[in-house]
């Protein structure tokens, strides 16, 4: 049974081909090759009228991000701060982490420091007419690099389209 909203095989493909994505950007490439980029997911932002769970949405991606990349990007854990002067503090606590010695320090290193944050967000557009309803779903992917914050890929998934039709059942006769 299909619905008209996003389903788990939307999911698990928009997470295939962002991880194919994210193999081929160069910086991961290149870092792979010597060591692997180290990156955090950050929880994907929901700006659609689908009320869905954002833990595990992010969840599903992150699965299919280690499943897929295989030990040629390490996902770091990070827990979500927030601040009101709306800087992201997670890329300001990593920068001071690195420069304090409290990552990355020495070969076998406890902790280990993100070089990137990988930041998502779903939207949607909807169109309804008399004839039914349009939905198209929209996957955003960003990657920040911690050391200058500067947005070094950025890629857009979709439109997943739904439409739906009224049912000529519910249609009221006109005489």
């Amino acid at each position: 049974i299909r619905t008209t909203g996003i389903e788990t095989q939307d999911i698990l493909s928009v997470a295939d081909d962002l991880a194919r994505d994210l193999m081929g950007t160069p910086r991961i490439a290149r870092s792979s090759s010597e060591a692997p980029c180290r990156i955090v997911l950050r929880p994907i932002q929901d700006y659609t009228n689908e009320r869905w769970d954002a833990d595990a949405l992010g969840s599903q991606f992150r699965s299919e991000l280690l499943r897929f990349c295989q030990g040629k990007i390490d996902f770091l854990y990070r827990t979500l701060e927030e601040n009101q002067a709306g800087i992201d503090p997670a890329i300001q606590t990593e920068q001071k982490m690195k420069s304090a010695g409290v990552v990355d320090t020495g070969p076998d290193a406890a902790q280990k420091g993100a070089d990137f944050f990988l930041v998502g967000e779903v939207r949607e557009h909807v169109v309804s007419s008399g004839s039914g309803r349009d939905q198209a779903t929209f996957f955003f992917f960003h990657l920040v690099d911690v050391g200058t914050s500067s947005i070094v890929w950025d890629k857009s998934y979709g439109p997943i389209r739904k439409e739906t039709l009224k049912s000529s059942l519910y249609q009221r006769e006109s005489r």
